[in-house]
Formats: C-alpha cells, sequence, structure tokens
C-alpha cells in the first residue's frame, strides 16, 4: 500500500509502507506528521493512524510544522515612530511672516516667496508632515505683512498728497 506524508514545508511525498517505516526511524517522520492513504477518508497524525510503528508515547507532543516555524521565526520588532525631518524653508517663512508683521513689513515678501517653495515641495512629497501647515502658515503671515505695508503705504502717501495740497509742506522748508 502507497502512503503520504507531508514534510515540514507541507510539500506531499509518495512513499511505500517499508519507506514509511525507515522515515519514522531516522526521525524524518514524526508522531504528529500528517500522513494518508487511500483507506483513510482525511490526513491524520501518523501516531493515531499506526501507533505501533512510533513506539512509547513522549512526555510533551512534538510541534506541528507549522507551529515549528511560528517558533523559529524571529520575533517581530517594534517600529518605533520617526517624525519627518522639518524644512528649513517653511521655517524661514514662518518666522519671516511673523517678523513682516510685527517689525518690518518687507520681510514679508521673503516669508511670501519662500512659503510657496516650501508649500510646493511639502505637496510633493510622498510622507505627509507638518511642513505643509508650516508653509501655509508663512504665506498667510507674508500676504497679512504684504497688506499691512500697502496699507501704510497709502496712509503715508495720503497724508503727504493732503500736506501737499494744503500747502503746509511748503511751508515747513522756509
Amino acid at each position: 500500500m502507497q502512503w503520504f506524508y507531508a514534510d515540514e514545508s507541507d510539500h506531499q511525498h509518495e512513499v511505500s509502507e517499508d519507506e514509511l517505516r525507515s522515515l519514522i526511524a531516522a526521525g524524518t517522520v514524526g508522531r504528529d506528521t500528517l500522513v494518508w492513504n487511500e483507506t483513510m477518508s482525511d490526513w491524520q497524525p501518523g501516531a493515531s493512524v499506526r501507533p505501533e510503528w512510533f513506539g512509547e508515547e513522549p512526555g510533551p507532543p512534538s510541534l506541528t510544522p507549522a507551529q515549528r516555524r511560528a517558533a523559529e521565526a524571529p520575533a517581530p520588532t517594534l517600529q518605533t515612530y520617526q517624525a519627518p525631518e522639518t524644512d528649513a524653508v517653511a521655517v524661514v517663512s514662518l518666522v519671516f511672516g511673523i517678523l513682516g508683521i510685527l517689525c518690518f513689513q518687507l520681510f514679508s515678501v521673503v516669508a511670501v516667496i519662500t512659503g510657496h517653495i516650501a508649500y510646493n515641495k511639502a505637496k510633493r512629497s510622498a510622507v505627509p508632515s507638518g511642513n505643509k501647515g508650516m508653509a501655509l502658515a508663512g504665506l498667510i503671515t507674508g500676504y497679512l505683512g504684504i497688506a499691512i505695508l500697502v496699507v501704510i503705504v497709502v496712509i503715508y502717501g495720503a497724508a503727504i498728497a493732503a500736506s501737499i495740497a494744503s500747502g503746509d509742506f511748503s511751508s515747513e522748508l522756509e
């Protein structure tokens, strides 16, 4: 009668009964190795089909091939979160945007230029990061600083024009 056994990699091998006994004696086929022949309805561990071939029952049961592979596999490692690098151009945009609002509005021009560079760079990046938000904040503060600059120029321009129109400007020079 022909027998089949499943090895550790779940490959099936066809052997004669004598060859199967030799494999059991050599330790290639263990008590828990699945075997089958044409008289059986399903695969079963060798020791449950022919216990006399395996001798005495050992203490603890041996591992199945799948359990052996799982036990031999390396333990999974924990992956730590690594924050994406901060883009220096986005930081420059935000800093100059804030400085443009607070002190010298011409800094806002630098904020807008670097903000657009950093924003486009962040959009093209495959890894999501906070650089896009920082660049956007730099753009907003930069444009706000430019708007403040425009308002200041308009107010001073109107004051100078009003002073010239009233004639006060020429009398102060004399």
